[in-house]
């Protein structure tokens, strides 16, 4: 459930659901809505998350994914 990954990482970074709230430019709670499961964020929301934590999109709505980082591709000549 993305709830519990949300409040996972976010006590793991030590910030504040009114921290959250601002970096999205939400409110506070309607981002303690999205740890509860009563709301589900837009695309544009999960993207900033996963921005902010570094981590992939899979990693965040997966709960059964392992820890998928964000990792840069590079160019390999083959």
């Amino acid at each position: 459930m993305i709830g519990d990954r949300l409040r996972e990482l976010r006590e793991k970074n030590h910030y504040t659901q009114r921290y959250l709230g601002k970096y999205l430019n939400i409110s506070h709670v309607a981002y303690g809505a999205y740890e509860r499961g009563n709301a589900f964020p837009d695309i544009a929301t999960i993207r900033k998350i996963c921005e902010l934590y570094k981590i992939s999109i899979d990693y965040l709505l997966n709960e059964n994914a392992d820890d998928m980082l964000m990792i840069p591709k590079k160019d390999y000549d083959n």
